[in-house]
C-alpha cells in the first residue's frame, strides 16, 4: 500500500467529481489509510473551507461514503469526522446545497450513524440564518467581544472533544446496545462490578450532550458576530471610498 501523503490527498479532494466512481474511489483510498483518520478528516475540513459551495457538497458525499462504511465496520472515522462536522455544517448553509445536506443528516439519523441529539444540533447549525442580524445596526460591532467569544469557543471545543474521546475509547459503547448488553452480561457472569462503570459512562454521555449544546449555542452566536463584523467593515470601506473621492 502506498504511504499516506496529505498533499496528495488534498489534490484529490480538490479534483473530486460528483460521480459515483470518483467518490467511491477516493472513499476506498481513505479507508485503506484509516490509521491516518485524524489527518484525513483535518485535511478534508481544510479543503472544504477553500472550495466553492458545489464542491463542498461533493466533499460531504465523500464523507458520507466513508462514515457509513466505517459505522458498519466500527472504524474510527465515525468519531473523527464527528468532531469536524459542526464546523463543516456552517459552511454548507447555502440554499443551493442545504436541502441535500439535510437529506444526508436524515439518512444518518435513520441508520443511527450518529445520535439524535448530535444530528439535531447539526440541523440547527445548518438552518440558522444570521444575515438579517448582521446587516442591522452594524455600528454596534465590537471586535473585543468577538475575540473573547473565539477564545471561549476554543475552550468549549476542547471540552466537547475531551468527552467525545472518553466515550469513543470507552469499552462500554453506549451507542451499540447489543454489544453493551453482551459485555455487561459477560462481566456480571465473571463477578465483576459493572454498575459503577455504567453509571460513569452515562454521566460522561450526559456531559458530552451538555457540552455539545453549549458549543452549538456559542458557535451560532459567534457566527452572528462574524457576519456583523463583515457588514461593519464593508460599511467602513464604503465610507472610506466616499471620503477619498
Amino acid at each position: 500500500m502506498v504511504e499516506f501523503n496529505d498533499q496528495f490527498f488534498e489534490k484529490r479532494l480538490l479534483n473530486l467529481k460528483e460521480t459515483q466512481d470518483s467518490i467511491t474511489g477516493l472513499s476506498a483510498w481513505c479507508l485503506q489509510h484509516r490509521e491516518s483518520h485524524k489527518v484525513i478528516v483535518g485535511t478534508w475540513l481544510k479543503v472544504l473551507k477553500k472550495v466553492k459551495i458545489e464542491q463542498r457538497l461533493t466533499l460531504f458525499y465523500l464523507a458520507n461514503d466513508v462514515i457509513q462504511y466505517s459505522k458498519r465496520k466500527s472504524l474510527q472515522f465515525v468519531e473523527s469526522w464527528g468532531t469536524a462536522l459542526q464546523k463543516a455544517t456552517t459552511l454548507v448553509r447555502d440554499d443551493k446545497v442545504k436541502g441535500k445536506i439535510l437529506r444526508l443528516f436524515k439518512i444518518w439519523n435513520e441508520r443511527s450513524i450518529y445520535d439524535e441529539v448530535f444530528l439535531s444540533d447539526l440541523c440547527g447549525l445548518l438552518t440558522t440564518t444570521t444575515k438579517k442580524n448582521a446587516s442591522a445596526e452594524n455600528t454596534e460591532f465590537q471586535p473585543n467581544v468577538m475575540f473573547d467569544k473565539m477564545k471561549n469557543m476554543e475552550l468549549l471545543e476542547d471540552n466537547t472533544n475531551e468527552e467525545l474521546t472518553f466515550i469513543s475509547e470507552n469499552p462500554l459503547n453506549l451507542n451499540d446496545i447489543k454489544s453493551l448488553s453482551s459485555i455487561v452480561k459477560e462481566r456480571r457472569t465473571s463477578g465483576l462490578d459493572v454498575d459503577s462503570e455504567l453509571e460513569d459512562s452515562i454521566c460522561h454521555l450526559k456531559k458530552y450532550m451538555l457540552c455539545l449544546k453549549q458549543e452549538v449555542a456559542e458557535r451560532t452566536s459567534l457566527l452572528e458576530l462574524l457576519e456583523q463584523g463583515e457588514a461593519f467593515y464593508e460599511s467602513q470601506k464604503k465610507e472610506a471610498k466616499v471620503v477619498s473621492n
